[in-house]
């Protein structure tokens, strides 16, 4: 009982230390580099290309192929949307648990009820910039989070 006690403490001591760091970065314009997936948007970027968007008092940089000074940056906006995917069941592993749940018969039921996709319900956060380009042409860039736990930082950084 101790030990649990012990490691709760830790954590929380662990995530008021993160949180302090992240917001003293955040009142200055720091921004940890977040992990996103391009949807449209970015010259030189293809659709579904991972990329590091990270920020400081002067500019976003989009993985040192993109500089956005923050003065060119209109707003940016953060949303999120409920989105259908497809997953693949897993064929062996299903067996592999029908094997232990019911022996060689169970083996057989399991891997067939793994053929197939499975549909679910994901939700998607996305980051929107809308910006003026070195040609003074008004462009919107829009991108998915690919790592939920950097969602604080997300929200961090659409308010700088």
């Amino acid at each position: 009982m101790d030990k649990i006690f012990i490691g709760f403490i830790l954590i929380i001591i662990a995530s008021t230390i993160a949180i302090t760091i992240a917001s003293k970065n955040a009142k200055q314009g720091k921004m940890i580099p977040l992990k996103f997936r391009h949807i449209q948007g970015m010259p030189n970027l293809i659709k579904g290309e991972i990329v590091r968007i990270s920020s400081d008092k002067i500019s976003v940089k989009i993985d040192n192929k993109h500089l956005i000074l923050k003065e060119k940056i209109k707003y940016k906006t953060v949303t999120n949307s409920k989105m259908l995917t497809d997953k693949q069941k897993s064929v062996i592993q299903r067996s592999l648990v029908g094997i232990v749940v019911a022996g060689p018969l169970g083996a057989i039921v399991g891997g067939l009820s793994g053929i197939g996709n499975k549909q679910t319900i994901e939700l998607v956060h996305f980051l929107t910039l809308n910006y003026t380009d070195d040609d003074g042409i008004e462009q919107n860039a829009l991108f998915a989070l690919e790592d939920i736990s950097h969602l604080m930082y997300l929200n961090m950084f659409a308010k700088s």
